[in-house]
């Protein structure tokens, strides 16, 4: 009752001209058999709100009135703004650019979120955005995780996408089938295959092995790769430099190069002349 009795106030405040709306606040009191629920609640209620509410409602104390527990939290909206321009904005931001996750932890987290928002703002009465926007939204949370899931996942996803029309054809239809599937199978790699593995069924020991082989495996690549370029003498990037520097973007009816002639000319492409041999 507390909350649905500061929730219609509010609804009257955000809706009510500016220079009324200090006088929009819940008129009725505490029904007579929450009278011990509000002698617990107030004292919480109060403690939640910030320092210059609780000092708004001393004030208004030592001149003989007492807010009860519904008009504390009619305070607390009223400060904060649920439904109002500033959250509506922030709403529709968070739809229409989630966070991208690589983890299915994190993608379940976000996608959760994502609903969420989605949620209040039916409640808030917003229009919705377009359907491309809405899915473009909804697959970057989680499509990189399918996108590099294993072998029978992944033909999974890419059988609903083709089974869809996506990403050609996009229809109401297409948001109810797959946030289905995504939270099925997000679900089940949380629970059962770590960041990308959902097979169904446990893995055997030779299958870790295997699968611990080719991750060394690719370990010990990287790391040659990183020591063959950290090895590497730098002697083809200075010869490279010095072809450069050596070479002239002059057209050949200009005057031949004295310098060049005798070998070599340290001006490169700074000389005004000719270098034969060099298009």
């Amino acid at each position: 009752w507390i909350r649905a009795s500061a929730d219609a106030a509010h609804k009257i405040l955000i809706t009510t001209p500016l220079d009324s709306r200090e006088q929009v606040f819940p008129r009725e009191p505490v029904p007579p058999q929450f009278t011990q629920v509000e002698s617990w609640m107030r004292p919480r209620i109060l403690a939640c709100l910030p320092k210059s509410q609780r000092e708004w409602v001393d004030l208004r104390a030592q001149q003989g009135v007492v807010d009860q527990s519904h008009t504390l939290l009619f305070y607390a909206f009223k400060l904060f703004a649920p439904g109002s321009p500033d959250e509506k904005d922030s709403l529709m931001r968070r739809i229409l650019n989630p966070s991208v996750c690589a983890n299915a932890g994190a993608a379940q987290i976000e996608f959760m979120r994502w609903h969420s928002d989605v949620r209040r703002m039916m409640t808030l009465g917003c229009f919705p955005p377009d359907l491309m926007l809405s899915y473009r939204a909804l697959e970057s949370i989680f499509g990189n995780v399918f996108d590099k899931a294993e072998p029978q996942l992944n033909l999974r996803w890419n059988q609903l996408k083709n089974k869809l029309g996506l990403l050609h054809i996009i229809t109401p239809r297409t948001l109810q089938q797959v946030p289905q599937f995504a939270d099925a199978e997000l679900s089940a790699l949380v629970l059962l295959g770590g960041s990308s593995l959902n097979p169904g069924l446990p893995l055997t020991d030779n299958q870790k092995a295997r699968m611990q082989q080719i991750k060394d495996a690719e370990k010990r690549k990287a790391a040659s790769a990183r020591t063959a370029a950290a090895t590497q003498p730098p002697a083809a990037a200075s010869q490279s430099a010095r072809a450069v520097r050596l070479s002239s973007s002059l057209s050949p009816w200009a005057a031949p190069c004295n310098n060049w002639k005798k070998g070599e000319c340290t001006r490169g492409v700074s000389c005004h002349f000719h270098h034969a041999g060099i298009p």
